[in-house]
């Protein structure tokens, strides 16, 4: 899927094509009317040693989506079957890494351009706050010892 697309954002004909699919390569479902398919993103599969050949569950159930095939429709079919490409020599392996790989880069994009962010609001605050407190004022360079001056001889009386 592109990024940014979920689930969610599939039209409803490409997910009735892909249950028509579903059903056709189904032992057991292409003989039935009226079956239930249900569709979830891989990361919600979960499997153990334990189960059987074929049976799956799920991690969380809400995000599981229902999609009911009443009967096979043979126009979908012919026509998803004359565009059928079969690739066997693709490395899923090599694929998923490559794309996590370009996710880390963008990710660490993202945290430089936050931590660039973040140092200059310091800065700003910094300077702000010694503005406000004249600091810059109170220098050893401005400031001049009084011990060593005559007092003022103005007599007001």
């Amino acid at each position: 899927m592109p990024k940014g697309k979920g689930m969610d954002d599939l039209s409803p004909a490409m997910i009735e094509e892909c249950c028509q699919l579903t059903k056709q390569n189904s032992i057991e479902g292409c003989k039935l009317n009226d079956i239930r398919i249900v569709y979830t993103p891989w990361s919600n599969l979960h499997k153990t040693n334990d189960m059987a050949v074929g049976q799956i569950g799920f991690h969380k159930e809400n995000l599981r989506r229902y999609f009911t095939v009443a009967k096979k429709d043979t126009q979908v079919l012919k026509r998803l079957e004359k565009t059928k490409v079969e690739k066997n020599d693709v490395d899923f392996r090599k694929l998923r890494e490559e794309r996590d790989a370009e996710e880390r880069k963008e990710q660490r994009a993202v945290k430089t351009a936050q931590q660039e962010q973040e140092k200059k609001e310091r800065e700003e605050t910094k300077r702000q706050e010694e503005i406000r407190t004249y600091a810059a004022v109170m220098t050893e360079d401005h400031m001049r010892n009084n011990q060593g001056e005559v007092p003022d001889e103005d007599d007001f009386m």
